[in-house]
């Protein structure tokens, strides 16, 4: 999901700006926050392992209640009603949350 988007992102649109949380299967199924700045997608600088419950190999698949909260430059992001990932950052000030496919 993108937040704090200028409401520009889609293939359409590649000067596209904001963060980007998201699972990262190719970082060891991590959860990522980056910034994609004029559409070009930077590392990720906030990571965390996901909560995955011992002997469940679904969890990455099944659906998820996520919960991005930003005041100012302080972002919280639940998954499950667990704080995952509590930061802050200031890079875009301001914007709307979109989804990724």
């Amino acid at each position: 999901m993108y937040y704090r988007s200028d409401g520009k992102a889609g293939s359409s649109n590649p000067g596209f700006s904001g963060y980007c949380f998201q699972s990262d299967p190719g970082l060891d199924n991590k959860l990522v926050v980056g910034k994609v700045t004029n559409g070009l997608e930077a590392s990720p600088f906030q990571t965390v392992s996901m909560p995955i419950p011992p002997g469940n190999t679904r969890w990455v698949h099944a659906p998820h209640d996520i919960s991005v909260a930003i005041k100012g430059d302080h972002h919280v992001i639940s998954v499950g009603g667990v704080v995952v990932l509590d930061f802050h950052d200031s890079a875009f000030p301001s914007g709307m949350a979109e989804l990724r496919g």
